[in-house]
């Protein structure tokens, strides 16, 4: 019963804050998707030869 209780007063604020950050974490994930692809793209498209012996 108390966990409920407990629940029912978290969830609200709880909700609020989700709602606040889904757009963040949304352009956040595009971003990084974004910058998956380019660094893809950028492995994939230069050739052994072109990168630096460490």
């Amino acid at each position: 019963m108390l966990f409920a209780k407990i629940h029912e007063m978290i969830k609200l604020p709880v909700s609020i804050i989700i709602l606040g950050f889904l757009p963040r974490c949304c352009a956040l994930k595009k971003r990084l998707y974004i910058f998956s692809i380019w660094r893809q793209y950028e492995k994939y498209h230069t050739t052994r030869y072109d990168e630096k012996p460490l």
